[in-house]
């Protein structure tokens, strides 16, 4: 977002959207972080990739639960991908968002305290140390850090199917070509992206390619809490934040912001008429050039002010 984008504006009217109800079928399906408690949810174990996740608390169908949260973008490293520097690299690259609220005291607040409470579930019921997600400050505010890989480790799913990245996250089929061979796109690494379209009755979502989302977006952002195992340590968990969709909610403070006239006044620069002093150097036909660059006896050597 640039500096002319209204952070107390926007962030207000971000308040008056994370308690907001459920107006679609859809959306009755993905819980409201800050409405959850931690003791509706057990963890449950995955094989491919070997993972813990949470399902409802005594459900016998090991459904991931999906969870959402709303929040001002503030930095993104979304699709489309065009290039790399190195294409062994593309393994371990992210679809991530960060989210924030520039509002002290706001609900925005309460998704850190589920998240706690969510982190002490996952270690009392795993056999190991579970870090909680990660979260980082920007510009003082705490935020929220959401993404999901493109691809996953064939060791780790040796028997998921690939799928196709599809045309809205990989349109000239840069990261299909260059995908490294250890490494395939699965159903886990599937993000969906979206724009709600609301009236005062319901709410519906068209798709939306995701090089339309931009920083200073009021975004809801659906993801699964996920505890994967730290690389050669067996007792220590990482929680992530999964990326699931992420749905457009309103750019209009963003666009606002781009449409800003700065009504900076004109700049007076002084006008001089240039002077140059330049060298030329040239050899006669017995001239030679010394070491230092000048000229022995014969050359010729003329000065003229330009």
């Amino acid at each position: 977002m640039n500096t002319f984008f209204d952070k107390i504006t926007a962030s207000t009217a971000l308040e008056g959207r994370i308690r907001e109800p459920a107006r679609s079928e859809g959306e009755e399906n993905v819980l409201p972080l800050w409405d959850v408690q931690a003791s509706s949810f057990e963890v449950f174990a995955v094989n491919e990739p070997p993972s813990y996740r949470l399902k409802d608390r005594g459900s016998v169908d090991p459904e991931e639960i999906t969870f959402r949260v709303r929040g001002i973008m503030c930095q993104k490293r979304l699709p489309p991908i065009y290039q790399a520097r190195n294409t062994l690299t593309l393994g371990y690259l992210r679809q991530t968002v960060q989210l924030v609220t520039f509002m002290p005291n706001s609900h925005f607040g309460d998704y850190f305290a589920k998240i706690n409470d969510l982190t002490h579930l996952f270690n009392t019921s795993v056999g190991g140390q579970v870090l909680p997600p990660a979260t980082q400050k920007y510009e003082g505010h705490a935020s929220l850090v959401i993404s999901n890989p493109y691809f996953t480790s064939r060791s780790l799913t040796p028997t998921m199917e690939s799928m196709a990245l599809g045309t809205s996250v990989d349109p000239t089929g840069f990261l299909s070509r260059n995908q490294p061979q250890n490494f395939h796109h699965t159903m886990d690494n599937e993000v969906v992206y979206l724009k709600e379209i609301a009236d005062a009755q319901s709410v519906r979502f068209q798709v939306l390619p995701p090089d339309q989302f931009e920083n200073g977006d009021i975004v809801e952002a659906q993801f699964s809490f996920v505890a994967f195992p730290v690389a050669k340590n067996k007792q220590e968990f990482q929680l992530r934040m999964c990326l699931r969709a992420l749905i457009l909610i309103d750019d209009s403070f963003r666009r606002a912001s781009m449409m800003v006239n700065t009504n900076y006044p004109e700049a007076v620069v002084p006008v001089f008429t240039l002077k140059r002093k330049v060298t030329y150097s040239f050899r006669d036909e017995n001239g030679m050039e010394d070491s230092n660059g000048g000229l022995r006896q014969g050359s010729k050597r003329i000065c003229i002010e330009e």
